[in-house]
């Protein structure tokens, strides 16, 4: 379960404050897969980026199955938090290869002082990992992250983000840069590591296709704020006109 009472962020453009998370509260359970929708400058990114500790609330508490993380510093909430990028060159190092990209994901929220290996064992776990994808990654696990496409990389970004305990994948639009293909195989793994996983997605998309398909709970958000806020039920029951006209 993760819990968020009444966070909220302003920034200053010069000495006038801007709001940009009004007072927010909202529970996440186990299993849920929320997406976020909104226009631009309605607070998404800021909801994500406060959630995983990029940058800190104003006010309010964030707890993850009852542990206080709201203090806690963005590598440090690692250890329950995992974050997939829009762009699909941020969760990879483009100079190492795939198994050294996996092994540095691995190492997220443990201590530096700890070593693991690329032994038989890591490299096999790895290698059944990849074959998720169905792109033949898992016999290329030397390649170089930089030699492959934007799709591959982002794929391998979403798996790698799977490698260590967490309880909430954040994903701020992470299919925007991507071909249509691409972006399907995207979408099938985040609902493949939902239902694999006893974790909860919190994903902003702009593609209206992606809320009718994916996730079982919808917000929107205007203005530093959730406007509406609805469940499974109510969320089958949405036409893609209705959210057309949610921006008008």
């Amino acid at each position: 379960m993760i819990e968020i009472f009444h966070i909220s962020k302003k920034f200053f453009d010069g000495e006038k404050p801007v709001i940009a998370l009004h007072p927010t509260s909202l529970r996440i359970k186990e299993k849920e897969f929320v997406i976020i929708v909104g226009a631009n400058g309605s607070g998404k990114s800021t909801l994500l980026n406060v959630i995983a500790g990029t940058i800190l609330c104003d006010e309010g508490k964030i707890a993850v199955d009852s542990n206080d993380i709201t203090a806690l510093k963005e590598h440090e909430r690692s250890r329950f938090i995992a974050r997939v990028f829009q762009n699909p060159q941020s969760g990879t190092a483009s100079d190492l290869t795939i198994i050294e990209n996996f092994r540095l994901a691995a190492l997220r929220s443990h201590s530096k002082i700890l070593r693991i290996g690329i032994d038989k064992k890591f490299v096999d776990s790895i290698r059944e990992r990849v074959s998720w994808l169905g792109l033949g990654l898992e016999d290329q696990l030397n390649r170089k992250m930089g030699a492959l496409s934007g799709g591959q990389r982002q794929a391998l970004t979403v798996v790698m983000s799977t490698m260590d305990d967490f309880k909430l994948l954040l994903m701020d639009e992470p299919t925007a840069a991507l071909d249509p293909k691409s972006a399907e195989l995207i979408m099938k793994l985040t609902s493949r590591i939902l239902n694999q996983m006893p974790v909860a997605i919190l994903m902003v998309t702009h593609q209206t296709k992606q809320v009718l398909d994916y996730g079982n709970r919808i917000i929107q958000m205007a203005s530093g704020q959730i406007i509406r806020d609805l469940d499974s039920t109510s969320k089958e029951k949405l036409t893609l006109n209705e959210i057309i006209h949610w921006f008008d």
